[in-house]
């Protein structure tokens, strides 16, 4: 499936979230936290997308990366799908980020 661009997130006054899905099967897109459009003082520490069906839990079919306007990863741990709630993904995020355009990229497989 080819990636799809979904409208920006705001996290802070200037800092954004641009969402680009690299991979998707069956389970799409519902919400996120921070949500698309909220604006938030201070940067959030964890990144959590849910889907609109439960993913796979298998190691390589699921993650989420988030980087900073030069390409550089500014997540601090690993992705986790849930085990109470098999259509929620998150990522923690380093801690202080600094304003500005973040992108995410995300897969479900």
């Amino acid at each position: 499936m080819k990636p799809r661009l979904i409208p920006p997130l705001l996290a802070g006054a200037v800092l954004s979230l641009l969402f680009v899905a690299t991979a998707s099967a069956h389970a799409g897109y519902k919400n996120s936290t921070p949500a698309m459009g909220e604006v938030v003082a201070t940067a959030p520490a964890t990144l959590e997308i849910t889907f609109s069906q439960d993913i796979q839990k298998v190691a390589g079919t699921y993650g989420i990366e988030v980087t900073n306007a030069a390409g550089v990863l500014v997540t601090s741990g690993a992705s986790a799908v849930s085990d109470a709630d098999r259509s929620l993904l998150s990522v923690p995020l380093q801690p202080n980020l600094a304003s500005g355009r973040y992108v995410v990229n995300w897969n479900n497989t």
